[in-house]
């Protein structure tokens, strides 16, 4: 498994631990309260209708188009093909005159290069890495807005069996 899909990954599960925590101690406090202070219902209330409003614009801004993101990556993608290169004739310049000594160590760096432009050049990883991240903040933020109206639900129906 690449670097960077690993690192996708372990941000995805970040954030979705990070919004699920989000949800939680709004649902924990639900069974605290109680209809001897209205009040602390009511707040609850508010508090519960307003994670579900941030819930709500989580997932419109998890919703961005597949297309555009991936021409951005793209377009990184091209960037850094353009700085490889550079540095990689950069490096053959120097390699020509340099002692015995350096020599070994600029085509040791040369190598290196190679292997980013290679690696630049297979945009079809970094497309599927890309792709799931999104899936995955596209899933986590819709948990987090089923979780929100759950907890609102039961809110509400505390605040009506109060009533």
């Amino acid at each position: 498994m690449s670097h960077r899909l690993r690192r996708v990954l372990a941000t995805t599960a970040v954030s979705a631990l990070a919004l699920g925590g989000a949800v939680l101690p709004s649902a924990a406090s639900a069974a605290d309260l109680s209809c001897d202070n209205p009040a602390a219902v009511q707040t609850a209330v508010v508090s519960a209708q307003a994670a579900v409003s941030a819930a709500r614009a989580d997932v419109k801004a998890a919703n961005r188009p597949l297309g555009k993101a991936v021409a951005t990556k793209r377009h990184a993608a091209k960037v850094e093909l353009r700085q490889s290169r550079t540095e990689l004739r950069a490096l053959r310049a120097k390699a020509k005159t340099a002692p015995l000594a350096t020599r070994k160590a600029l085509i040791q760096q040369m190598r290196q290069e190679r292997r980013d432009i290679a690696h630049a050049r297979n945009l079809l990883t970094e497309k599927r890495a890309l792709l799931a991240q999104i899936k995955a903040e596209r899933r986590a933020a819709h948990v987090e807005l089923k979780a929100a109206r759950a907890a609102l639900a039961q809110l509400e129906a505390l605040q009506a069996s109060c009533s």
